[in-house]
């Protein structure tokens, strides 16, 4: 995972030095959205450890842009597709915090418009994209990555309740019991 934030800034800061950031501004763009597209595609090509071939069909597809996010910003009414995501108190799900504490969140207001949880929506296109099957829940959202995230450990979603597990602490209950 460290590879690929390298990975990512080493393009942003390579590409935003080459496009002379301040004619960049001039012209009405905003570096971060015009390099950030080419970092992302390779950062992902380093998490899914793609060879050489399908990095640069990334990076030459980089310049398609998929927004997912919240609020339509300006720069992003240019994307090729928008995929309006809900807020965290639009959906259930879970997140680290700070403490390194695995913790779970309800939904408290319903979702507007065709806004859909995040992982519903990446889950929705990694199975159109023939990378496994779209998540039901957040509990199965969060199943599909601690497949890929051993540090996670073995608690589910049920098992974090409202005050959450510490990472490692889920491990050791497991081993002890």
């Amino acid at each position: 995972m460290i590879a690929a934030i390298v990975a990512g800034y080493e393009v942003t800061v390579k590409l935003g030095i080459a496009l002379d950031p301040s004619a960049h501004y001039a012209q009405g763009f905003h570096p971060t959205g015009t390099v950030g597209p080419f970092a992302s595609a390779a950062a992902a090509g380093k998490v899914l450890a793609l060879d050489e071939s399908r990095l640069l069909d990334a990076l030459g597809s980089a310049g398609n842009v998929i927004y997912l996010g919240r609020t339509l910003p300006t720069a992003a009414r240019a994307a090729r597709v928008v995929l309006p995501i809900a807020n965290v108190a639009e959906e259930d799900g879970t997140f680290v915090n700070r403490d390194g504490r695995v913790q779970r969140y309800a939904q408290a207001k319903p979702a507007p418009g065709m806004a859909r949880p995040a992982w519903w929506v990446l889950g929705e296109l990694l199975a159109e994209l023939g990378v496994g099957e779209a998540p039901a829940s957040a509990a199965e959202a969060l199943d599909a990555v601690r497949a890929t995230v051993p540090t996670l450990g073995p608690c589910s979603y049920a098992q974090l309740g409202y005050r959450g597990v510490r990472l490692g602490e889920a491990a050791a209950a497991e081993v002890s019991a």
